[in-house]
């Protein structure tokens, strides 16, 4: 596959603007990912870059591929996201099209729905709740003397302090958790953000686990760090997610 390919360790401060859409990217091979049921993350200088896991590969082709219902979940596939409508959503990010034929569709798909969202959620109006700008690249990755290429997100890394940070321990038999004393002063500017967007049009296209989230309180900024479509996203569990950070950061008290 002839792409041009740009080593993610030639720059101690590598930009985000380093990297384009559809890009191919080899990563440095002493970095370290850590996993979530969802995505494996490392960080390299102000760079945070995400591979799907098998599950999330799993998912994509359970309920974006094939079409299953999701139960519970927050919305089916609009038209373009069809997998079968590849084509469409392709023509909607024309920056993938020059390389749409040295990748297969599928793979490519991944990448065009998750764009998607974040082209979504960049739409939100400027405020104190933001997303990291990001890019939607494949990664070239050495393991085992063997090269693999995975679809990826390179997104600038968010610093501050993460929301789960910020409050007391819960749990069987504990007190609900509660704004640690050291952070009440942040309570509110924190409270204000996630209430502007839990109660927009935007609030089905968030995933609202409190880990998502990370405050800056220097730009007093909200960063919203999750990639992952709201297709793919459960309601009840999101909706639980959402109550509890509305209670405990703006008080607000859901029956």
């Amino acid at each position: 596959m002839a792409t041009a390919t740009v080593q993610v360790a030639d720059t101690i401060q590598t930009p985000i603007t380093a990297f384009t859409d559809a890009g191919v990217y080899t990563l440095p091979r002493d970095l370290r990912f850590s996993e979530t049921h969802y995505t494996r993350v490392a960080f390299h200088s102000d760079l945070a870059i995400k591979l799907p896991t098998r599950y999330a590969l799993a998912d994509y082709e359970r309920y974006v591929v094939n079409e299953e219902s999701m139960d519970g979940g927050i919305r089916a596939n609009e038209s373009s996201e069809r997998a079968s409508h590849f084509g469409e959503l392709l023509a909607a990010f024309p920056e993938f099209q020059p390389t749409a034929h040295q990748h297969d569709s599928h793979t490519m798909h991944w990448l065009l729905i998750h764009r998607r969202q974040h082209q979504r959620l960049r739409a939100l109006p400027a405020g104190t709740f933001r997303v990291p700008d990001a890019r939607f690249v494949y990664v070239r990755e050495r393991r085992f003397f063997r090269e693999h290429i995975h679809p990826g997100i390179v997104q600038v890394r968010a610093y501050g302090v993460e929301l789960w940070d910020m409050l007391t321990p819960g749990g069987p038999g504990a007190p609900p958790p509660r704004v640690r004393d050291e952070f009440q002063f942040l309570k509110e500017p924190v409270g204000r953000a996630i209430q502007a967007v839990a109660e927009s049009e935007w609030a089905d296209h968030i995933n609202w686990y409190i880990r998502n989230f990370i405050y800056n309180p220097e730009s007093r900024i909200l960063w919203y760090i999750d990639s992952k479509p709201s297709n793919l996203i459960g309601r009840r569990t999101n909706a639980m997610n959402r109550v509890s950070l509305l209670r405990d950061f703006a008080d607000v008290r859901h029956s």
